[in-house]
């Protein structure tokens, strides 16, 4: 039986068809991003980032857009606004950044039990969808797990560690593939590095990140400009 949340989204995608939608970040009329919020968006492109100290290899992530204002509205308003038509937006963002060789899998950043008991969907695979991507979802979290949206930096590091896992059914898809971790936004990188902890512990070969958006002023500690390491068949991981 559908929650009520997910007859909100559908209510919400019909009433779309008939009512003019507004700019998903300043609520300007008949736009679904107006030029303003848009230009703001795009003004810096995402660049190639990474984690040096990080157990195995340095995790490279790359994200379409820094992160801005405008932005945040946009995500806050397809996450927990209802507004799941934003998911074409988005996707453009994320499209433009990561093209998966079929050599490589894409695994989404499992969503807590308490924002899928909110939302009663999972936003990852729309933009996902809408970016043309094939995604695997073979990480999940365990039940100890508390949602990072309230959690400080600190407390982000320490929230995460230790909390994802990919079962044993999953680990024959993961070992010895190349996989793209997938998530809407990086702040302190403590879900990615997490993600990629777990997948190489499920036998993964090489591990890199992708995200829409960056929050740069909360990675005092990475490396911007790096370059995507070439793995051991000459080819670059981006």
């Amino acid at each position: 039986m559908l929650s009520m949340r997910v007859w909100s989204r559908l209510l919400r995608q019909v009433v779309d068809l008939v009512v003019p939608q507004a700019c998903l970040s300043c609520d300007t009329p008949g736009v679904l991003v107006c030029a303003d919020c848009d230009s703001a968006i795009r003004a810096t492109p995402g660049r190639a980032r990474v984690i040096p100290a990080f157990v195995g290899a340095p995790l490279h992530v790359q994200s379409g857009v820094m992160g801005s204002p405008e932005l945040l509205r946009v995500i806050t308003a397809f996450k927990d606004g209802g507004r799941s038509e934003a998911s074409s937006y988005l996707g453009t963002l994320l499209g433009g950044t990561v093209s998966a060789p079929a050599h490589h899998l894409v695994v989404p950043v499992p969503q807590s039990p308490g924002a899928y008991r909110r939302r009663g969907w999972f936003p990852l695979r729309d933009i996902a969808r809408a970016a043309n991507l094939d995604i695997t979802e073979s990480l999940t979290l365990r039940a100890r797990h508390v949602d990072q949206a309230s959690l400080s930096a600190d407390e982000r590091w320490s929230n995460v560690a230790g909390s994802m896992w990919v079962p044993p059914r999953r680990s024959t898809i993961i070992a010895g593939k190349s996989v793209i971790v997938f998530d809407d936004v990086i702040t302190t990188g403590a879900t990615m590095v997490e993600a990629a902890r777990a997948l190489y512990a499920a036998g993964a070969r090489y591990v890199s990140g992708v995200t829409v958006a960056a929050m740069a002023r909360r990675w005092p500690t990475y490396i911007a400009n790096s370059q995507p390491p070439h793995d051991d068949t000459g080819r670059r991981q981006d």
